[in-house]
């Protein structure tokens, strides 16, 4: 038998043949990876969100004084506080310098100017207030503006057999609406008068804890002579170390409502509260 020879072109073609395949397998590009999507990011737990604050909270606000720094209004009128004697201090979220402490030495508060916009007629007195010792004999002052109106608390009721109270004057006569039961001590709480024209209110956080009937125009015939002063101490006994504080003070030319009130207190209050 004789072999068969194969044929150099034969060769050559099966030759390139087989190089063009090892250069298409070297050369041939990787398959796209599929890029996994990005997981959308977890859904920020309902607690932790920042709560908005309502469209009402800014209704016939006339001064607000956050104290973040400073006694500057922050309603948008100008009613700048001029800060006496007293301190920043941390409020009752841990933030520091954002809430003023008031003490009997050198008389300290702070001292609001007289304006036609600070004179309600309707109204509401909101703050948040800690008051270092329980039953100090002593009144602290949380609003108060000669023959007009008075927001104060006398923990002891020693001063003038009163606790604590809201009061208006009309004609020249106060008019007292005295709540005879004890504030808390070492702790923030928020304290609300409001008076609607009918009615004088006071509440203790969010809960309603006196009322009475009121009907009269608060009496100012004499008032533009006087400031309004936020936060002083009086003592019947000199200095007793007291460091009291307010924060977050509003004044509005309007009653806010018992559920104004609460939903107030819930988008302010510390967590935990």
């Amino acid at each position: 038998m004789s072999e068969e020879k194969s044929s150099p072109i034969g060769t050559m073609i099966v030759v390139a043949i087989a190089a063009g395949l090892i250069g298409y397998v070297i050369g041939k590009p990787a398959a796209p990876q599929v890029q996994a999507e990005k997981p959308d990011p977890p859904e920020k737990p309902a607690e932790l969100e920042e709560p908005k604050e309502p469209a009402f909270v800014k209704e016939g606000l006339v001064a607000y004084y956050p104290f973040n720094g400073n006694a500057k209004d922050e309603s948008g009128n100008g009613h700048d506080g001029e800060v006496k004697e007293s301190a920043l201090t941390q409020d009752r979220h841990s933030n520091a310098d954002s809430a003023y402490e008031f003490t009997l030495e050198g008389g300290s508060h702070i001292s609001i100017p007289e304006s036609d916009t600070l004179r309600p007629q309707k109204m509401t007195l909101n703050a948040w207030v800690y008051l270092s010792q329980e039953g100090a004999d002593e009144r602290f002052i949380i609003l108060f503006k000669e023959e007009s109106v008075q927001l104060a608390i006398d923990n002891t009721g020693k001063l003038q057999k009163v606790k604590n109270f809201f009061g208006l004057n009309t004609g020249g006569r106060w008019k007292n609406l005295e709540y005879m039961g004890r504030f808390p001590a070492g702790e923030w709480f928020m304290y609300t008068a409001t008076y609607d024209g009918a009615t004088m209110s006071q509440h203790l956080n969010s809960q309603e804890i006196c009322s009475g009937r009121f009907t009269g125009d608060v009496f100012y015939e004499n008032s533009h002579k006087y400031s309004f002063l936020i936060g002083s101490i009086q003592s019947s006994r000199g200095n007793l170390n007291l460091a009291n504080k307010l924060d977050d003070l509003r004044i509005y030319d309007r009653a806010l409502s018992k559920e104004e009130i609460k939903a107030l207190y819930d988008l302010e209050k510390p967590k935990g509260k």
